[in-house]
């Protein structure tokens, strides 16, 4: 007599898998437009001085996919403008795949972007 099959594999769960960087990468270039915003409004208001600047970005996906806990760090001269509150909301918009456990995103670079 043939072996008893074995069981089968349960199907995946919704949350699906553990993100890679190409999901959270792509993830962030889907949600670039209210980030985006941030930087030209910033601009628009005389708060960026002339120069090539680079942030960090840090956050939290939940299992969910929505980002919590977004925070901006960077030179004083972006740190004192209204761009890590405006940019903690639209990072907050980002969505990303469903997975397992989340994934802490820390020292995330965004940049360099230069305002002339």
């Amino acid at each position: 007599a043939a072996p008893p099959a074995a069981p089968a594999a349960d199907p995946a769960p919704e949350a699906g898998r553990a993100l890679t960087a190409a999901d959270i990468k792509a993830g962030v270039k889907k949600g670039m437009s209210p980030v985006m915003e941030c930087i030209k409004t910033a601009r628009k208001a005389g708060e960026l001085a002339p120069g090539t600047y680079t942030l960090n970005l840090d956050w939290t996906i939940a299992p969910s996919g929505e980002v919590t806990a977004a925070r901006v760090s960077g030179p004083a001269g972006v740190l004192n403008t209204s761009i890590p509150g405006c940019f903690s909301q639209g990072m907050r918009q980002w969505q990303f795949p469903a997975s397992p456990a989340g994934a802490p995103v820390k020292n995330f670079p965004f940049g360099p972007f230069t305002i002339k």
